[in-house]
């Protein structure tokens, strides 16, 4: 099964599903009279188009400077990735769900957009980290 999967993730299917996500993201904010007939509250609706867009744009911006390193770097760095992203995801489907059915969230305040901010400004950190010293790593072995 890992290796089927191997094979769908690559630099460049990374790097369309990045760009997808934002052009998704794009589309639900501008098309913001959608969410009524998808029958969801407004602030789930805002809460699922923003954490689209927290977590495609590092998504790219990584993606991007992977397309232009070596191999092993982008394998090293997919490790992380195949157990970083299905965890974001989880943790902001259930908050999103739990917040779906009240106005006012956890403890009447909306975490699902910071919530996914976080998540993913610490994607962007540790993947730039993964990178740099994975770079370092086999610069000093050649």
């Amino acid at each position: 099964m890992t290796e089927n999967i191997n094979k769908w993730v690559t630099k460049k299917n990374m790097a369309i599903i990045g760009i997808a996500g934002i052009l998704i993201a794009y589309f639900l904010q501008h098309y913001y009279d959608v969410w009524p007939l998808l029958g969801l509250p407004q602030h789930t609706y805002i809460a699922i188009y923003k954490s689209i867009i927290w977590f495609s744009v590092p998504l790219t911006f990584v993606v991007f400077i992977l397309l232009f390193s070596r191999d092993e770097i982008f394998q090293s760095w997919r490790k992380f990735a195949y157990r970083w992203v299905p965890l974001q995801f989880v943790i902001i489907s259930l908050i999103i769900f739990m917040e779906k059915d009240s106005i006012g969230g956890f403890m009447g305040m909306q975490i699902a957009e910071p919530t996914s901010m976080f998540l993913s400004i610490i994607f962007l950190v540790v993947s730039l980290i993964l990178i740099i010293s994975k770079y370092i790593t086999l610069r000093k072995k050649s």
